[in-house]
């Protein structure tokens, strides 16, 4: 390990995790639907002894100034690039959490906060969260956690759905189903507008895609739908939001890039739909802040979207998840019609704004997170 690693170890990162009661282990800060969420459970600890380590090079610094203002922000993304230098910070971070007797050490989507499991103290409760299944990946965070289920207290899950995936996935891997009571499912908050706001008739739907230019994220199915409303002359406009791109873009879309809230409120509040093209979702956050400004959520049907956009609440639509060329093909015939019978687009608008707001609520979201952490009595941040 480089001399100038240790230093740093030694002097900036182990100092700033002394006397904590809650260790919060996220690979990110950049801006994006999980590191939202990821804020919102630390504020619900803000006023006490916690600090938050950041393991991987985010995109952006776009929620630096938030995670800095609630916690204390201990990056090492830099110290642990070799697996010696990993090892080493592994062994003296959890010798700093084990002098905490009690503390709690909560992750979600950190391989770190895994591997760091086998050297934390029995008296350590370990918490994670899982976002959403990603089949696909061999070493995503479900898998790669197998071998550390006895030993997680809590799991907290997003919904139904995910809970069925779980109870096959420790099927197929001969963990006894006991471990399934320790799942726990705490839907994400949304702050909303107090009242529905009021939507501007917009000549063209103006059409938004939010989010990263991940491959799970689909956005070129995006840029699909897009072109193809364009051809058939329907009245759209089409905004990304997120990220930059080079690529040649279809005559009715425009690139915004990142925004801060504020700025993305804005967008929300002109809007009617969101679009989401993922192959994979938990419970995608800007759904649910698009919903309490009126817009219309269209979704594939993945994750935990189905569970809440349906008929029954009439507040979106989904999409089944089936071949890239049949799900453009569904959503563009949605678009037309909601192009088409702009009253139905208000009806729904409406029906998303109630659906969240009583669903949403941050009281809920604090109690379910401070029970799991049965931290009932931590002291005041000093």
């Amino acid at each position: 390990m480089r001399l100038k690693k240790i230093f740093r170890l030694f002097t900036d990162v182990l100092p700033k995790l002394n006397k904590k009661e809650v260790y919060f282990i996220f690979p990110f800060y950049h801006l994006g639907g999980a590191e939202t969420v990821h804020r919102d459970i630390m504020e619900v600890f803000f006023d006490r002894k916690t600090a938050c380590i950041i393991t991987n090079q985010s995109e952006n610094e776009l929620n630096k100034p938030a995670f800095s203002k609630i916690t204390k922000l201990v990056e090492i993304e830099n110290i642990i690039v070799r697996k010696k230098e990993k090892d080493v910070a592994l062994k003296l971070i959890a010798r700093k959490i084990n002098r905490n007797k009690n503390a709690v050490v909560f992750g979600c989507n950190s391989h770190f906060f895994y591997d760091l499991i086998p050297f934390l103290n029995a008296d350590i409760k370990i918490i994670d969260l899982i976002h959403a299944f990603s089949y696909e990946e061999l070493y995503a965070a479900e898998k790669y956690s197998l071998n550390y289920v006895s030993r997680i207290q809590n799991r907290i899950i997003l919904g139904e759905n995910t809970y069925a995936d779980f109870a096959k996935l420790y099927e197929s891997n001969a963990i006894d189903e006991q471990f399934l009571n320790r799942l726990k499912i705490i839907r994400n908050k949304v702050e909303i507008p107090s009242v529905y706001p009021e939507k501007p008739a917009n000549q063209k739907l103006k059409i938004l895609f939010v989010g990263r230019n991940g491959y799970e994220k689909r956005p070129e199915l995006f840029f699909e739908i897009a072109q193809k409303t364009f051809e058939l002359g329907l009245s759209c406009e089409f905004f990304v939001i997120g990220f930059s791109t080079d690529r040649t873009l279809p005559a009715n879309t425009t690139i915004v890039g990142a925004l801060t809230k504020t700025e993305l409120d804005q967008y929300y509040l002109q809007s009617d739909l969101l679009l989401i093209t993922s192959s994979r979702e938990g419970f995608p956050m800007v759904v649910l802040e698009g919903m309490g400004f009126g817009v219309v959520p269209v979704c594939t049907a993945v994750g935990e979207i189905p569970s809440f956009i349906n008929g029954q609440h009439s507040n979106g639509f989904t999409i089944p998840n089936t071949e890239p060329e049949a799900i453009a093909a569904d959503f563009i015939s949605q678009i037309k019609i909601l192009e088409s019978n702009r009253k139905l687009l208000e009806e729904t608008s409406k029906n998303a704004y109630k659906s969240v707001k009583e669903t949403f609520g941050s009281e809920t979201f604090n109690e379910k997170y401070r029970e799991t952490f049965g931290r009932k009595n931590l002291k005041k941040q000093l």
